[in-house]
């Protein structure tokens, strides 16, 4: 059994579902010629992790209880379709492309092989923004695919084109020059030929029970969201979705609204495998095989992402063509007359208003008594103030309505790019434009302390970030950013004191013992740095920089062997990563193999031609190697490229000195 998700993928952008498309998946058309396709299915919710676990248990998101990236693991009690045919004797393999979807939120178990090893090139974002590229996922899994031949498996493969930011490899960003998004989703139709020559190559296309998914679609500036997450329209929800097994009618059509919620027990029927799963969703399977449609049956769909930031929990339930969206400002759409979601039927008599609305309290209910992840307060506040939890506390205010916000949000989004793309100055003036529409937003507030710190005043993050707290003392990520900003602010003591409280609550979180680390380093504690950076690499093993401060730490401490090869695993991660070829250099150095430390140097500054520090190592190594013009040359051009900078006068006064030593006349001092 072969299952592939595709993340972010519009059904609409799939030529088997909008012949407009066809030139960008020929491979996925291709598939569908031989498939169940199904015209409308649904995603319970537009989040990658949360798909991503109903998809594997065939719950929703209320039952399951993760329901925002990056908040929640998937509780080990819950089957999956991983455990349960891993338990009935298959062979079972995961690769992903995305951090989000790492074995820390819980979605490992029950595959022998779970290959999360997405590097996290050191000079990026944050942890969860990581990916890897399609065509690196595939090729990792056809290598085990060849290695399971003649075994009954069950492989999975994520991918994560066409996520934002759209860029494609070429040749499909010249093929779609104007639609990147459809460059990506190119990319990623091109890996799933891969993937399905290589089954056909091994004899195996025609008895793989393939099941192709989106995990949720992209918005693309419907109702104003430009990418996903935020609302609960059908640019968002309605995802591509085709099955082929053994004893299916190729190339059929089916127009139920379908879940999926229902793709795990349908699998397992498809498989031959006993339905040991405890999911919600139907087993499509039987109506499959006697080739009919499914009974209609009620799907649901919601985000708590807007609770992220003070706004309004949404809600949906879908029935036929009917759907009704649970909102401050509820709506209500007949989907059959009106695809786009333009005329809301909300209060005009419509049975199914009251229905579907009844229906998404008995939804919630299985939330509150049914999920062993308990909604944070934040979240229950707002389904609270949608009349679907009783409120422990009178009714709160009823917050913002998503749909009113969406500039606001688009704004922040826009500042978090530039950001990421180092336009400090740019994103700062973008955010200030949302913050004058909403001036106490807590994710506002945070990104605004996150560009305060990129700009270079991480003393005025501090200040944001404890306004943060104030709003949401639950935020873990203002917790990790405020003990970063005192740290940069020279604060160390209460940048410790802040890490280890945070290290209590999470302690699970890499980049707070990194953090931790990086503190305990400052102030030479060495020992309790490396245990910091050391516990940082088991949880965290493919990011480069916490292998490189590792390497640091070590070489104080004078363990010089574990040192090297803390700096090769950095380097093994992210060859274009300066720093650990700088600590391997310095090794080199040391063990009096200056060529070799040359060497190295030299890769640092053709990644990093300002790395100042290693222009200071390299005119050492050469003034050590007996290379005195080389020498002087080096040192001549460390002095004048740091001479104006504070953090570096030590290192240029000893450069003079040594410079001196070797030239009479020193150049550029």
């Amino acid at each position: 059994m072969l299952l592939i998700t595709v993340d972010t993928l519009r059904a609409d952008h799939v030529g088997a579902y909008n012949p407009a498309f066809t030139s960008a998946t020929p491979n996925l058309d291709r598939l569908a010629q031989k498939s169940v396709v199904f015209l409308q299915a649904w995603s319970p919710v537009p989040l990658t992790t949360p798909a991503h676990a109903s998809i594997l248990t065939g719950l929703t998101p209320a039952r399951h209880g993760v329901r925002l990236n990056g908040a929640q693991a998937l509780p080990d009690t819950i089957p999956t379709l991983a455990t349960e045919l891993q338990s009935q004797g298959w062979e079972t393999g995961a690769f992903v492309a995305a951090y989000v979807l790492s074995r820390r939120f819980g979605l490992a178990r029950g595959f022998a092989t779970y290959d999360d090893q997405i590097p996290m090139p050191a000079y990026a974002g944050t942890r969860l923004e990581a990916e890897r590229p399609a065509s690196q996922v595939v090729d990792k899994a056809i290598e085990w695919l060849k290695a399971r031949s003649g075994k009954r498996f069950f492989l999975w493969v994520h991918l994560y084109e066409p996520h934002a930011p759209y860029q494609p490899p070429a040749p499909f960003a010249t093929q779609f020059p104007d639609s990147p998004y459809t460059g990506e989703v190119a990319a990623a139709d091109a890996q799933i030929g891969r993937l399905l020559d290589e089954l056909e190559r091994m004899g195996l296309g025609e008895q793989t029970v393939i099941a192709v998914a989106g995990d949720h679609g992209e918005a693309l500036g419907e109702h104003g969201e430009s990418t996903h997450g935020l609302l609960l329209y059908e640019a968002t929800l309605r995802v591509p979705l085709m099955v082929a097994a053994p004893g299916l009618a190729a190339g059929s059509r089916l127009s139920t609204p379908v879940s999926l919620v229902d793709v795990a027990p349908t699998l397992m029927h498809l498989a031959g495998a006993q339905p040991t799963l405890q999911a919600q969703g139907s087993d499509l399977a039987p109506f499959l095989l006697r080739q009919k449609e499914p009974p209609e049956t009620t799907l649901f769909a919601e985000t708590l992402y807007p609770t992220s930031f003070g706004w309004a929990a949404l809600l949906a339930a879908r029935k036929q063509q009917w759907k009704y969206v649970a909102a401050p400002k509820p709506e209500l759409y007949n989907l059959a007359t009106d695809p786009a979601e333009a005329a809301n039927l909300v209060g005009q008599g419509v049975p199914a208003e009251k229905a579907l609305r009844e229906a998404l309290g008995k939804y919630v209910a299985t939330a509150t008594s049914g999920s062993s992840v308990e909604l944070d307060t934040e979240a229950r506040r707002q389904l609270e103030s949608l009349g679907y939890i009783a409120p422990s506390s009178p009714t709160p205010q009823t917050a913002a309505d998503p749909k009113d916000r969406v500039r606001v949000f688009t704004l922040f989004e826009q500042a978090h790019a530039l950001r990421l793309a180092g336009d400090a100055a740019q994103a700062r003036t973008v955010l200030q434009e949302a913050l004058a529409e909403d001036p106490q937003n807590p994710v506002l507030l945070a990104e605004q302390a996150e560009v305060l710190r990129a700009a270079g005043d991480p003393a005025a993050a501090v200040g944001v970030l404890r306004r943060v707290l104030e709003l949401n003392p639950a935020d873990r990520e203002a917790r990790y950013n405020l003990a970063l900003a005192l740290r940069e602010a020279g604060r160390e003591e209460e940048a410790r004191q802040a890490l280890e409280a945070a290290i209590r609550l999470d302690p699970g979180r890499p980049e707070l013992h990194e953090a931790l680390g990086l503190v305990y380093a400052a102030r030479g504690a060495f020992p309790q740095a490396k245990d910091e950076f050391s516990r940082a690499c088991q949880l965290d093993p493919h990011n480069p920089r916490v292998w490189n401060n590792l390497g640091n730490v070590l070489r104080e401490l004078g363990e010089l062997a574990a040192a090297e090869e803390a700096y090769r695993h950095a380097i093994a991660l992210d060859p274009a990563f300066a720093e650990p070829w700088n600590g391997l250099g310095v090794l080199q150095v040391l063990a009096g193999k200056t060529e070799e430390a040359i060497t190295s140097f030299n890769r640092a500054l053709e990644l990093a031609p300002n790395y100042l520090e290693v222009l200071f190592n390299m005119a050492i190594a050469w003034d050590e190697a007996g290379q005195r013009e080389k020498a002087a040359q080096a040192y001549t051009t460390f002095i004048k490229k740091a001479q104006n900078n504070p953090q570096f006068s030590s290192q240029v006064s000893a450069a003079r000195r040594l410079l001196a030593r070797i030239s009479p006349t020193p150049k550029g001092g």
